[in-house]
């Protein structure tokens, strides 16, 4: 005698039920949108701390978001299955976003500070290539006579020579005071009494080694007209170069 299939034997037959225990009925297929939220939210975090390529993860991460929570709310509505591939891939999505925040927040203070010691650099390289223009031009005088070198001037003295001409001269000795060999060049003025300038003269040295000195005599040839004026006159240093 053949077996009723309404009977409790058939309803006791696995072959027969779903896994949702319901008997003869259809396991619901998984949401595809979950599936979809997951993989982007893998993608997403693998790529997440890249530089500048975590830009586009943060995009995906928002589809992702956005994907996760479409599909929680279609496993919610009981006509899918991937209630846990829909939470996993909005986690991944959330933690891509903080990540690729965090990360980029990092890289840009990294650069930001990698900036500001290049021009730090270029401004001291700037300022010392400044400076050492100034030192060559006779703009830092005062900085030269005070590191560098030290000039000292004599007394002006006129003599009669042989011939009938008069023999003049102002000794000036420079010194190296720094420590690196240098060439010097220093520009002497005879100023008047009312401060008008007589004559002028320069006198350099060239790679004088630190410590060493040398001795110099500039105006050897006053013409007569001015050996009055020159005779009551006040040498000073104008300007003061090294390179």
């Amino acid at each position: 005698m053949a077996q009723n299939p309404s009977s409790p034997a058939s309803h006791n037959d696995p072959a027969a039920q779903s896994a949702s225990g319901v008997p003869g009925a259809v396991p619901p297929s998984r949401s595809g949108l979950a599936i979809a939220a997951l993989v982007l939210g893998i993608v997403a975090a693998a790529t997440s701390f890249l530089p500048f390529i975590n830009n586009i993860s943060f995009i995906i991460a928002l589809v992702a978001l956005a994907l996760g929570i479409a599909g929680l709310v279609s496993v919610g509505r009981g006509g899918r299955r991937g209630k846990g591939l829909a939470i996993a891939g909005i986690i991944l999505a959330v933690v891509s976003g903080a990540v690729v925040l965090g990360t980029q927040a990092l890289y840009s203070a990294a650069l930001d500070k990698a900036v500001d010691e290049a021009n730090a650099a270029m401004d001291e390289a700037a300022a010392e290539a400044n400076a050492s223009l100034d030192r060559m031009t006779g703009a830092a005088t005062d900085e030269v006579l005070a590191n560098d070198v030290d000039v000292v001037i004599g007394a002006f003295s006129v003599e009669e020579g042989s011939y009938g001409l008069t023999d003049t001269s102002l000794p000036v000795t420079l010194t190296n005071t720094s420590d690196e060999t240098a060439t010097f060049n220093i520009h002497i003025e005879a100023v008047g009494a009312d401060g008008s300038r007589i004559d002028d003269a320069y006198v350099m040295a060239s790679d004088l080694r630190p410590g060493q000195t040398q001795d110099f005599e500039v105006f050897t040839y006053v013409p007569t007209d001015k050996l009055e004026a020159m005779q009551a006159a006040t040498f000073e240093i104008v300007e003061a170069s090294v390179y």
